[in-house]
């Protein structure tokens, strides 16, 4: 089995399950379309991967959440190099 993978606006395209998966890295981090209970719309990614591990910037609970579930929220991508809209 040979695995491809090619970049599509900051998007990897796998060609063999024809999946698409943003670029999220440890470090960044994201603006949700949805609040945590406690107000903040922000979270640190911790460990990306199948699971992100995210922890909220303004209460500090930390959560493990699928992929697919993480990046259908995500409303922006804040890096401190660059920003992402999506």
């Amino acid at each position: 089995m040979i695995y491809y993978s090619i970049y599509v606006q900051k998007r990897i395209f796998d060609l063999e399950s024809g999946v698409h998966a943003m670029d999220v890295r440890p470090g960044d981090i994201l603006q949700m379309k949805k609040a945590h209970p406690c107000g903040s719309k922000t979270f640190l990614v911790l460990r990306s991967g199948m699971d992100f591990k995210i922890r909220c910037t303004g209460c500090g609970h930390e959560v493990m959440v699928p992929r697919l579930k993480c990046e259908k929220n995500i409303k922006k991508i804040i890096r401190e190099d660059t920003q992402h809209e999506l």
